[in-house]
């Protein structure tokens, strides 16, 4: 008996020590090291402030969507915030939004769908869920508990700017 206890101690205090030593490691993982260009905290801000949506949600959401960069296009969706032209001409012509390869308008837009979505489901997980085409993000969630890897990863890397700006 006295053997067994010996070895569970031991085993723990090893299990401790690597814990310890690998920690460290996970923690600096989670570190954002992406450097957001001024040109983007300072549009962020303004629009963030416009439309009541924290900036570094604005900026996690650009990098993640095109890493900053307001030209980029895919499968549809183009600028900074990569935004459809299909599924928000409305909402676009609503705003005033004329060109989405501008990195004001195209956060602006952005920032307008982010709202709505806010206001719809009371969640900003489940608003970033549906910005990133996941319809029934609102079921899925209440059914797994779980956001997507799409929020998880916005809201992650937005923490992470809040603490680098200091908030």
């Amino acid at each position: 008996m006295h053997n067994k206890i010996s070895n569970f101690l031991a085993t723990a205090i090893l299990a401790i020590a690597v814990f310890a030593i690998m920690a460290p490691v996970h923690a600096e993982e989670k570190k954002t090291s992406i450097t957001v260009p001024e040109e983007i905290i300072t549009i962020s801000e303004t629009v963030g402030a416009e439309y009541g949506i924290c900036p570094e949600i604005l900026q996690a959401v650009a990098w993640v969507e095109s890493s900053f960069n307001p030209e980029a296009e895919n499968s549809g969706c183009v600028g900074l915030m990569q935004i459809n032209v299909r599924w928000h001409q409305d909402r676009m012509d609503k705003l005033s939004i004329t060109d989405l390869l501008d990195p004001e308008q195209s956060m602006r837009m952005a920032a307008g769908y982010l709202m709505e979505l806010h206001d719809r489901y009371g969640d900003i997980g489940i608003a970033l869920m549906v910005y990133n085409g996941f319809p029934d993000a609102e079921a899925y969630v209440i059914r797994t508990g779980k956001l997507s890897e799409y929020a998880e990863r916005v809201l992650e890397l937005s923490s992470a700017l809040e603490r680098e700006h200091g908030k």
